[in-house]
């Protein structure tokens, strides 16, 4: 992150990131870090208030981090129902494909969106998956684009890299 703030490189592959998986197995580091996450994004949307079709998906943020909340702390039936509810309407939200080629491709228009879905995920896979799903929203939070590079870790990545370095040095202590 140094060599990104000090100009000494302006580009770092994503695949730097892949240490979140090892931080993640741990299932309440990586329900507490999920809760990070989300409140992040939650924070984030409120700068969308007043903006034209916003207000929709402002509710699905605050709607999915209350139930982010929920079933991090308690993985009662009724926790996990809401949570798959509110999932599929992330996943709805977002239901648009086109072909390319010899493939589908899914039309992402709001990335925190996305973001949350690979929380819920996270938080109700019960298998080694849920460590890759909370690596999966962590990219698509720090990812950015730049023209000479395309997309990876690049200067503008670095406020939401530092965010993410901050909790897990705060876990690093206890």
């Amino acid at each position: 992150m140094e060599d990104l703030r000090d100009g000494n490189s302006r580009y770092y592959s994503i695949t730097k990131l892949t240490s979140m998986k090892s931080l993640c197995k741990d299932d309440y580091f990586r329900k507490e870090y999920c809760v990070y996450l989300a409140t992040l994004v939650l924070n984030k949307s409120k700068a969308l208030a007043g903006k034209d079709g916003a207000e929709r998906i402002i509710e699905l943020i605050q709607s999915a981090h209350r139930i982010i909340i929920n079933i991090a702390n308690d993985s009662s039936n009724k926790n996990v129902v809401a949570a798959r509810e509110i999932l599929s309407q992330l996943r709805g939200f977002q239901d648009q494909y086109i072909r390319v080629k010899w493939s589908t491709v899914r039309i992402i228009n709001d990335k925190d969106i996305l973001i949350l879905e690979d929380i819920l995920q996270s938080l109700l896979t019960q298998t080694d998956n849920a460590a890759s799903y909370a690596y999966d929203a962590t990219r698509t939070y720090v990812e950015k684009y730049d023209p000479l590079h395309g997309t990876g870790l690049v200067v503008e990545s670095i406020p939401m890299l530092e965010k993410i370095v901050y909790f897990w040095k705060e876990y690093e202590v206890q």
